[in-house]
């Protein structure tokens, strides 16, 4: 809370959630009061926010080590207030819809960017408290912006009240937009590692905040030729990237696969919780990124499609080494005799 740069991204991030709050009992008033469509119209609108944060998906993979943030965090939440406001105007059921589902996109958009700064701008024995914090404000955001807009209504009437959070944060950029574009330069972005994360498989799916964070948790490791990086029988307790280099995958002597940039290693131990299944030495001088191993896991468990591509990966392992050992013996061996190079 010190931090200056934190307090200004907690102060708009409140006003975010305070504008899910109100937004909540807006598109009831919008739907009963303005375009009159009958109690089913509330839920339709709100599908078409969620409509829009769908679509936002994609959108948000172009923030993966994108800098600056701060355009992209103005831009999205004036897209959203401005399509409330307009909202006000009285268009039809269709463009209504329309504008909501543009709400559910800069709302998303928002989320994202808002995420991804706070990690850059957070020191890193900080940041879990501050989403700490955040996840705080966000419970009393969402509470408040409910009770201001029905009290907006009640004063103002609900075209007025659709209108007021766009004054609002047109108010509120105008005291601290000069801050939020202070924090985006200041902030550092790991590009290298960030680029070597959606480089590899199990790690593409995952969106962009969660891919920052966990490229700022990797450790260089440089390696000179010859030297075993993880012994098959040892302990899984790390997973490596490789960033440049090749490395040889063996198991009981015999050399299994020979993988370099782009690819990773250690995930099948971790992922089974069994010891290393299979030997990793470099064949020539590399340069490896260690992430520890319960952070790997938290993350890929965290994500369901990251889960998957895991899984889809262990399985892959299982029968190519099936079929370089034999359909029968690899029968016999089972699922220990997975070898450790994701080969991504």
């Amino acid at each position: 809370m010190r931090d200056p740069g934190i307090r200004v991204l907690l102060v708009i991030t409140t006003f975010f959630w305070v504008l899910m709050g109100a937004l909540d009992f807006l598109s009831v008033v919008v739907a009963l009061q303005v375009l009159h469509t009958g109690p089913g119209g509330p839920g339709f609108l709100n599908a078409a926010v969620g409509a829009g944060g769908l679509a936002a998906a994609s959108l948000t993979a172009f923030l993966v080590g994108r800098h600056p943030l701060s355009p992209t965090l103005v831009i999205s939440l004036l897209a959203s207030v401005g399509a409330l406001a307009l909202v006000a105007l009285r268009p039809s059921t269709a463009l209504a819809v329309l504008l909501f589902v543009g709400v559910g996109v800069g709302t998303a958009v928002f989320s994202a960017t808002g995420r991804t700064l706070m990690q850059r701008a957070a020191p890193a024995d900080a940041i879990a408290g501050s989403f700490g914090v955040v996840e705080a404000l966000m419970d009393l955001g969402l509470g408040l912006g409910g009770v201001l807009a029905w009290a907006g209504v009640q004063l103002v009437g609900p075209r007025a009240a659709l209108v007021a959070p766009a004054v609002a944060a047109v108010a509120l950029l105008a005291v601290v937009g000069r801050n939020i574009r202070q924090v985006d330069a200041s902030a550092t972005v790991p590009q290298v590692e960030i680029r070597l994360l959606r480089s590899i498989r199990i790690f593409a799916p995952l969106p962009a905040p969660t891919i920052e964070l966990v490229a700022r948790e990797l450790e260089p490791v440089a390696v000179s030729a010859g030297t075993r990086v993880i012994t098959e029988g040892d302990p899984g307790d790390r997973y490596f990237a490789v960033a440049d280099g090749e490395l040889d995958i063996t198991r009981g002597g015999g050399q299994l696969l020979r993988i370099g940039r782009g690819d990773g290693f250690g995930e099948v131990a971790l992922v089974r919780d069994v010891p290393r299944t299979a030997s990793v030495t470099a064949v020539t001088d590399c340069l490896l990124y260690s992430l520890d191993g319960d952070v790997f896991m938290e993350t890929v468990t965290a994500n369901a499609s990251a889960g998957r591509v895991a899984v889809d990966v262990v399985d892959g392992h299982l029968r190519d080494r099936r079929h370089r050992s034999g359909d029968d013996q690899g029968r016999s061996e089972g699922p220990d005799s997975l070898t450790d190079g994701s080969a991504s």
